[in-house]
């Protein structure tokens, strides 16, 4: 598997590895079931830590985009954004308001 991933200085290593990584999946460049390399090994080829490395395999397995298998690696997920159930902007709640702020604005 040949999966390019480009670093840039200054920005959160981790966020670059997460969103390359969620666009070649989406963009069916790697695979469901396409093992990639382990986090040591792939942190020693773009010369960086493994820590960003691991993080960004942790997110990308919580978010689906990855399926972790201890002692066989990981793989491909079943292409994460269809697991993703976000909700619609207009669904969303504002910061900071919560349910029982709400019902008091309610009740007034």
């Amino acid at each position: 598997m040949e999966l390019h991933l480009i670093i840039e200085g200054g920005r959160d290593l981790a966020e670059q590895l997460y969103s390359q990584i969620s666009q070649a999946i989406r963009a069916g460049r790697l695979a469901e079931g396409q093992q990639l390399p382990p986090t040591r090994l792939l942190a020693q080829q773009l010369g960086i830590s493994r820590k960003p490395v691991a993080e960004a395999y942790t997110r990308l397995t919580y978010d689906h985009f990855l399926v972790a298998h201890t002692g066989r690696g990981t793989f491909g997920g079943a292409h994460g954004a269809r697991h993703l159930r976000r909700r619609p902007a207009h669904v969303r709640r504002s910061p900071g308001i919560g349910r029982g702020t709400r019902r008091a604005a309610d009740a007034g």
